[in-house]
């Protein structure tokens, strides 16, 4: 592409622009490239940033997104180095709006640093991310901070430790929509967290939350999703999956699918999660006991329509309550025994056929059984 640019006062030059370098884009562009290269068969591409440290640039220095102003950013194939790091700040008339809409979830891809997240945002609102994927070499997923608004589709974040983090909150609640998304944490650091909520409000519709925990890990603070504090989460269609490989290490704490609770110096509800029409799957390799709801210190969780695969030879407990509430009533059917796992006191039913009469009997979990299976039937513990 061919530019005029001015060298003096007296008289101004032709001159050709570098095929590979970022093109000056206009101040208020509406839409900006991110792309590998900025030329495309010999041509150079308007608008176009060929890193994401330029870009960033760009947007805090000259542009500022806002409501009447907002930015689409189009991201071509290919691995981009990040973090992308976005800092608004509303007295400067830099509020969010931004758009960043990749070429599909396994061809726009942003790394990480070591120890840096691919993706942090902070104090911004109206942020929507799709077709595009994060990685990390290290450590981190997604940090959002300060509050605010986002909308994910079609994204995949492939984190470590950490895959969603809340380090602060904002003046109000924010709240972040999922579709279609896949958010895969491996544990690290004594850490494991897909997805943790400890200020704003998410819902996920049809995706997928993982955790693994590879060989030789070992987790204290862990979960497939938390809401601590302020936190709350609804999964509705998706899945909830939490994997543990063959682990030797001792001093392991089951990872379980649903976590809520509230920090010590906290003064919050301790979190919510709404889980409905999700599956819940807890494997084991290792033979590691499971837990796959777990509420304490003020927090509640309400799982109904959920289906549950949880295999291991350790310990399986489908409810674990602690000073926490957990509303989740499940029928286990089609037993000749009771199913062996542990609960809380008439969450769990099952129906049994080995019974003197040989009838059904429909049996409730009680902790104050020694089998922890009341019959109905018979006014007696099994």
């Amino acid at each position: 592409m061919k530019n005029i640019v001015c060298l003096t006062v007296l008289g101004c030059a032709l001159y050709t622009s570098a095929s590979n370098s970022a093109l000056v884009p206009d101040d208020a562009a509406a839409v900006v490239n991110l792309r590998t290269s900025c030329s495309e068969n010999s041509a150079d591409i308007d608008n176009c940033f060929a890193s994401i440290p330029d870009l960033v640039t760009w947007i805090e220095g000259t542009r500022r997104p806002n409501e009447s102003n907002p930015l689409q950013v189009n991201i071509g194939p290919g691995t981009y180095a990040g973090p992308l790091i976005l800092q608004c700040n509303a007295t400067n008339n830099y509020t969010g709006h931004i758009s960043f809409v990749g070429s599909g979830s396994r061809q726009s891809i942003i790394e990480g640093t070591n120890y840096s997240s691919p993706i942090a945002v902070a104090s911004c609102t109206e942020m929507n991310f799709s077709a595009l994927q994060t990685s990390t070499t290290l450590y981190g997923g997604v940090v959002w901070s300060g509050g605010g608004n986002s909308k994910w589709v079609d994204v995949e974040i492939n984190a470590a430790a950490r895959g969603w983090y809340e380090p602060s909150c904002g003046a109000e609640r924010g709240s972040h929509y999922w579709y279609s998304s896949k958010i895969t944490a491996t544990a690290g650091f004594t850490i494991g967290t897909s997805y943790l909520a400890s200020c704003d409000e998410s819902w996920f519709f049809g995706s997928e939350i993982a955790l693994n925990v590879p060989p030789g890990q070992r987790t204290g603070e862990a979960g497939v999703v938390l809401a601590y504090n302020d936190g709350i989460i609804h999964v509705y269609g998706s899945v909830l999956r939490s994997l543990v490989e063959n682990n030797p290490i001792s001093g392991y704490v089951s990872a379980p699918a649903a976590v809520v609770g509230n920090v010590p110096g906290h003064d919050s509800s301790g979190g919510e999660i709404h889980i409905h029409g999700t599956g819940i799957d807890l494997i084991s390799e290792a033979g590691v006991d499971m837990v796959a709801l777990k509420a304490s210190d003020g927090g509640m969780i309400h799982a109904d329509s959920t289906a549950y695969n949880m295999v291991t030879t350790g310990q399986i407990t489908r409810i674990q309550n602690d000073n926490g509430m957990v509303h989740a009533p499940y029928v286990w059917a089609g037993r000749a025994e009771a199913p062996d796992v542990m609960s809380t006191t008439g969450s769990d039913t099952a129906v049994v056929t080995n019974t003197g009469d040989q009838q059904p009997h429909l049996v409730v979990y009680s902790s104050n059984c020694p089998s922890n299976w009341y019959d109905v039937v018979t006014g007696s513990c099994r």
